[in-house]
């Protein structure tokens, strides 16, 4: 009878460890769409990055850097339309997250304009915008590693645990380590 109880005990604690773990039952653990939108927005920060030092290349001189730039910029739309698709999928686990879809699609427009305007060589906007797509990948990318908990519990197990980690004052219960 006692091991029955220990067991369902242990058994209880361990569900609770895997759905809380941090402030209001936010699970701590981190989900695959957020290691793929880190991925992405590292990739997609990255080619900003490169796509800017080759267009200074081609600045000073270096003819060739005109096709690796119009390359990359097509590598850099694709990484960005799969940013919008990472977004949307985490704002269907997590409404409150609703901006990161429009910001997806935002840093994607960006993006469609910045290739048209290269390919009509307005460099008075391209340049600008280029520096605005890079930033927003930043803050974009940013986001994506402060995330932590995109995964909330259930509104049942989120109540279930802070009652059994709290007391009536708000003390943390007696007997617990942490």
């Amino acid at each position: 009878m006692k091991d029955a109880t220990i067991d369902s005990r242990t058994r209880s604690a361990a569900e609770d460890s895997t759905v809380s773990g941090g402030p209001d039952g936010v699970s701590q653990r981190v989900g695959p769409l957020v290691v793929l939108m880190r991925v992405a927005t590292a990739l997609g920060l990255l080619t900003t990055l490169v796509l800017a030092t080759v267009a200074g290349m081609f600045t000073t001189g270096d003819i060739e850097m005109l096709r690796l730039h119009g390359t990359l910029s097509i590598v850099l739309a694709a990484t960005v339309l799969v940013q919008l698709v990472l977004t949307v999928l985490i704002w269907r686990r997590n409404r409150a997250l609703w901006w990161a879809p429009v910001a997806g699609l935002l840093i994607l427009i960006m993006t469609v304009l910045q290739i048209g305007m290269g390919e009509t060589r307005t460099l008075s906007l391209h340049m600008p915008l280029g520096m605005a797509i890079c930033a927003a990948e930043a803050l974009l990318m940013f986001w994506a590693y402060g995330l932590r908990g995109a995964w909330r519990a259930p509104a049942a197990a989120r109540g279930r645990t802070a009652k059994a980690d709290r007391t009536d004052d708000g003390s943390e219960a007696a007997g617990e380590e942490k």
